[in-house]
């Protein structure tokens, strides 16, 4: 990308990268950390017409989420809005 002066990077994140939730603060810690290195990423590659983005997808049905009832996501979210 940098020889070619141009590009994207995109990088694929959760919502956990946005809101923290209690009993998942290491997975929280790695999705605010990629959120920290896509930003710093941009500021390295921006004189070489290189993009980075970050998309927050929503809940997505993975083995994290088994044991968690299928509105956990949501709720732990407003409860931290209403902090």
């Amino acid at each position: 990308m940098i020889k070619n002066r141009s590009g994207v990077i995109l990088n694929v994140n959760s919502g956990a990268g946005k809101t923290g939730f209690s009993d998942l603060s290491s997975y929280c810690a790695s999705k605010f950390g990629l959120v920290g290195l896509g930003e710093s990423l941009a500021l390295e590659v921006a004189a070489y017409n290189i993009r980075v983005l970050t998309i927050f997808l929503g809940q997505v049905a993975t083995k994290l989420w088994q044991d968690y009832d299928n509105d956990y996501y949501e709720k732990s979210k407003n409860k931290i809005l209403k902090r």
